[in-house]
């Protein structure tokens, strides 16, 4: 009976895990939304999805951020600029779950 119980116990624990990671982005993937692409395809230019989405920044800091990457030879233009801050700092801001 306690073999089948925690077995129980193991194939629920199991699900609820599975139904989690269904849910969230898998690790180092960017959050979906309408600029995910223009991000993905400009960061993943130099880094792994992770080196961005690990870090929590304030839009100010992420403006810093893609400024200093537009010197390393990132190419955006004004207004994409603007979409890469506006959705870093919405989907990896300071208050923003990891």
């Amino acid at each position: 009976m306690r073999r089948t119980l925690a077995a129980s116990f193991v194939l629920a624990a199991l699900s609820v895990s599975s139904a989690a990671q269904a849910q969230a982005p898998a690790s180092g993937e960017f959050k979906a939304g309408p600029e995910k692409a223009l991000v993905q395809k400009t960061c993943t230019a130099c880094h792994v999805a992770g080196q961005v989405t690990a870090k929590r920044k304030t839009a100010d800091q992420w403006g810093e951020t893609v400024e200093k990457m537009i010197g390393y030879g990132a190419k955006l233009s004004d207004a994409e600029f603007e979409s890469v801050v506006g959705y870093l700092s919405k989907n990896y801001g300071p208050d923003s779950p990891k």
